[in-house]
Order: C-alpha cells, then structure tokens, then sequence
C-alpha cells in the first residue's frame, strides 16, 4: 500500500518542451513580481512627490499601483500553472493562453503609458513570446490535449 500511494505522488518526467515551458512560466513569475517590486518603488516616490506638490503625482500613483495589481494577479496564475503542469490538465492550455494574453495587454498598456520601457520591455515581451511559441509548439499541444481514459496518468514521453 505504501509503495503505490508513492507511486501517485511521484510527478512523471515531463517531455523536453512542455518542461521548458513549465521553467519559462516560472520564470515570467518571478520576473512579474520583481516588476511588483519596482512598481511598488515608483508608487512611493510618486507619494512623496505627491506631498511636496498636491494633486501632481496622483494620477501616476494610481495607475503605478493598478499596474501592480495586475502583475499580481498575472504572478500568481503564473504559479498555479508552472505547478500544474505536470498533470497535463488541458484547462491549463486555456489558462495559460488567457495569462499571456492578459500580460500582452499589460505589456502594451506599460509601454504606451511610459510604466515599461528599454531592456526591461524587451526582456518580458520576449519572455512572453517564447512562452507563447512553446505553447503551439506540438509536442506541448499534444501533452496538453490529448485525450486519455479517465484515471490514465499522463505518461512522461
């Protein structure tokens, strides 16, 4: 009995791509959280200009702050699915593209608004482009949406 409830726990060997994906969700989380952080920073110094001057840094707070927010959300779905992916659920798929089609708009709406810019645009749009790429590639599509008997596991290759 012991030796099949760890069989159960133990997590499959993922197939190259989908297991670059899952390092690559990984690592837009983090980077979305240091993007928390340095938001977070502006908001503050934004503050500060507030008190010195009233009314001049308000609206740039507020959008600092919505920004945050969503890079918030956007790290925590990032997680779920980087941890999920093991199961090969194929909801993740549609999780995923919904969370990097949310951080494209976050990234646009960054840009255009001057919150995103220089190295720091290049590097988390291209982040999101690979996880995208990998996404269709079709040994990723095929761990994802294939269709299994009920109470299969997901087999590693």
């Amino acid at each position: 009995m012991v030796d099949s409830e760890a069989r159960k726990r133990v997590k499959p060997e993922l197939p190259r791509l989908v297991e670059q994906l899952r390092v690559l969700l990984w690592m837009q989380m983090h980077a979305s959280l240091l993007g928390v952080l340095v938001l977070i920073i502006l908001a503050a110094v934004a503050a500060n200009r507030q008190f010195a001057h009233p009314g001049a840094a308000t609206d740039f707070a507020d959008r600092v702050l919505l920004a945050a927010a969503a890079l918030s959300g956007v790290a925590a779905v990032l997680a779920i699915c980087a941890k999920l992916l093991w199961r090969g659920w194929p909801w993740l798929f549609v999780l995923i593209l919904a969370t990097e089609a949310a951080v494209v708009v976050i990234i646009v709406r960054a840009v255009t608004s001057g919150l995103l810019f220089g190295l720091a645009a290049v590097l988390y749009a291209g982040l999101t482009a690979w996880i995208l790429a990998d996404l269709f590639r079709p040994e990723v599509l095929t761990y994802l949406l294939r269709r299994r008997p009920a109470g299969q596991p997901v087999s590693g290759r």
